[in-house]
């Protein structure tokens, strides 16, 4: 099965990009949005039919589980929850600077 797969994916990897290219060129971007969609739809409609669950299921014992964490909001205070907040969030992507440029090159093309 695993075979399967591996030559899925690299027939797919040689196939798309090409498959791509022609329908951008003859129904341009709006039409190859639309096509890709209704490609992967119907990919992932067929693929629900061999997805197996790995265990079964069933009814949690105490009903629902809530909506915040059991323990409230004391995860906040982990030392590895604020390290990986502050990558989020205060260090910026390497592609940040970049924007700006893209913008402005892609205005002075117009």
């Amino acid at each position: 099965m695993l075979l399967l797969v591996l030559a899925g994916g690299g027939l797919g990897g040689f196939i798309f990009p090409w498959l791509i290219n022609v329908v951008l060129e003859t129904k341009g971007f709006p039409w190859l949005c639309r096509i890709w969609a209704l490609l992967t739809a119907v990919v992932f409609s067929v693929s629900i039919v061999f997805i197996k669950p790995r265990a079964p299921l069933g009814k949690p014992a105490r009903g629902r589980a809530p909506w915040f964490p059991a323990g409230g909001w004391s995860f906040a205070k982990n030392p590895l929850f604020l390290l990986s907040v502050r990558r989020v969030v205060l260090i910026p992507s390497p592609h940040a600077p970049l924007v700006p440029f893209a913008a402005s090159s892609s205005r002075s093309e117009r």
